[in-house]
Formats: C-alpha cells, sequence, structure tokens
C-alpha cells in the first residue's frame, strides 16, 4: 500500500460500509457530509464548510440522474427496499452505476482503489451480479416505522391544510418543484421549521418520485397541466 494521503481521511469509514442508503450514497460520491438534519455541508476532502447553495448543486446534480434511472432488485446488490425512506445498495454498485455517467466526476475514486479502501475484485462480482449471471430473488421490503408513517401523515396533513386554507388559493405551484420549494421554505426553513421530518426538498423528490410510479399505474396523471378551451 502506498504512503496514506490525509486528503480524504474522513471518508474511509464510509468505504468500509457494505451498504449505503440512496442518500448517503449521492452526498458520499459528491464528497459532501451534511449533518443530521441537512442543514449545514462539510467537505469529506478538507473537513471544511460547504455553502448550502453549492452542497445542494452538487447533490440535485446526482441525484437526478439517479432517479431518473431504474436500479435492479438482485440480492446482493439491494439490500433492502422502502417506499417510504431510502433504498439501501451495495456501495460497489454505486460506483458501477456512476462509472456510466461522465458527466459525474468522484474526485476520491482513483485514491480510494490505489489506497485498497476498495477491491477490485469486489467490484467484479457486483459486475456479474448486474450482468445477470444469478437468479434475482424477492427482497424483503423493509415495514413502516412509527417515525416514517408519522413523518407521512405529516405530509399528508400539511398538504391538505393548504388545499383548504383560503389564504393559499393563489399559489402558484406550476409544477412538482415549485410545490417541493413552497413546503421546504414554509416548513422547514420558516415556519414551524420542521427538520428531519421528511419535508426538505430532496426527501420529497425521493418520496414523490415513487408516489408519481403508483399514481401512474392507475391511471392517474403525477402532473396535469391546465387545460385549454380546445381540449374540452
Amino acid at each position: 500500500m502506498s504512503e496514506s494521503k490525509p486528503d480524504w481521511d474522513a471518508l474511509i469509514p464510509l468505504l468500509y460500509k457494505e451498504f449505503w442508503a440512496e442518500n448517503e450514497a449521492i452526498y458520499t460520491l459528491a464528497g459532501i457530509k451534511p449533518n443530521e438534519s441537512e442543514t449545514s455541508f462539510t467537505s469529506l476532502r478538507t473537513g471544511k464548510r460547504v455553502p448550502a447553495s453549492e452542497a445542494k448543486y452538487l447533490y440535485k446534480h446526482i441525484f437526478d440522474s439517479w432517479t431518473g434511472d431504474s436500479h435492479p432488485w438482485t440480492e446482493g446488490i439491494l439490500h433492502s427496499a422502502s417506499y417510504t425512506s431510502w433504498n439501501s445498495y451495495n456501495k460497489y454498485y454505486y460506483l458501477h452505476w456512476v462509472a456510466q455517467k461522465p458527466f459525474i466526476k468522484v474526485e476520491w475514486l482513483d485514491w480510494a482503489y490505489s489506497e485498497e479502501h476498495l477491491n477490485e475484485d469486489e467490484k467484479h462480482r457486483i459486475v456479474m451480479l448486474i450482468d445477470g449471471n444469478v437468479i434475482n430473488v424477492p427482497i424483503k421490503e423493509q415495514q413502516m416505522g412509527e417515525t416514517a408513517r408519522n413523518n407521512l401523515h405529516l405530509l399528508i396533513g400539511i398538504l391538505k391544510t393548504a388545499l383548504i386554507d383560503p389564504n393559499n388559493k393563489t399559489l402558484p405551484f406550476a409544477n412538482q418543484d415549485t410545490l417541493f420549494q413552497w413546503l421546504e421554505a414554509n416548513f422547514v426553513d420558516n415556519g414551524p421549521k420542521l427538520s428531519g421530518k421528511g419535508l426538505a426538498y430532496n426527501s420529497l423528490r425521493k418520496q414523490f418520485a415513487e408516489i408519481n410510479t403508483l399514481l401512474e399505474s392507475h391511471n392517474i396523471d403525477p402532473e396535469p397541466k391546465l387545460r385549454s378551451k380546445e381540449d374540452d
């Protein structure tokens, strides 16, 4: 092994975890560590604070690509699945996925392999699984815990209140993003400041991506557009 470089030492504990939750993986690929409520961020390389706007931009760059793809349910790749929280995958699956995205640069990747914190044989094993050289088996879904259920009920309650509140009738929810931004601005950044309740922009994007799939399976348009008179 070569002489250790201190630059990415904060990353080492993460590299020895077998599975990463999606949210954790996206931040890790971006080289960022958030605090528990995702309101402040530090660089995994320097340990210095990263401005929230920069951290969210880097996160969204990867998040949008990740949620735009489908991902396997292969045993050994998917560790746990959840409709209300983040799925968990083998860390080498994320590395295989990001290798197919030339527009995403993982600055620490070469360092991690050169310092032998990552294993080429294990990477090859995951590639074999992805290529279908094993039989897929069902993955047991996680049961919704009390916290996740309470957060979901809170979101439903806030949306219900927004629909019937006469002061909200002119809010310009042009699309889902404007709704997520409004929820984060009024219930996380301001108002009751409900951090850690699944109301942050990125958490809402994750949850509604799955909700949209459910809506579409019932022939419900998840983002209806205003109909013109010609459509009637």
